[in-house]
């Protein structure tokens, strides 16, 4: 399998080589980041109703036993996303996490 996006007509094609999986306008993604190692761990992309769908139950789980940091550290990012960026993120292990940073810095940034 050789997962990737592709932008037509301004819609993000997921495409599985040349089958078309899913269409969508936007996208989320879904992942875990811990502030302190600075690492992240994607788990779900897709359309963002899918996603954050996920990211609540998920999210709820942990709370409700009691893992209420490990619920916390359950992200979401969505939106339209630089194609560039977003196959990086769904093909390197790990990338989310320096690409969460990245953006978290920009709005760092921004908000001074």
């Amino acid at each position: 399998m050789s997962y990737h996006y592709e932008i037509r007509n301004g819609e993000y094609y997921l495409m599985d080589g040349e089958n078309i999986l899913h269409v969508s306008e936007e996208i989320a993604i879904g992942f875990t980041y811990d502030p302190v190692e600075k690492t992240g761990v994607m788990h779900k992309h897709g359309r963002p109703e899918f996603v954050e769908k996920w990211t609540d139950e998920t999210r709820k789980v942990y709370h409700d036993a009691g893992y209420h940091d490990m619920a916390n550290e359950i992200m979401i990012i969505k939106g339209k996303l630089n194609i560039h960026e977003l196959n990086k993120i769904i093909s390197i292990t790990g990338y989310i996490g320096k690409y969460y940073q990245r953006i978290h810095r920009r709005f760092k940034t921004l908000g001074k």
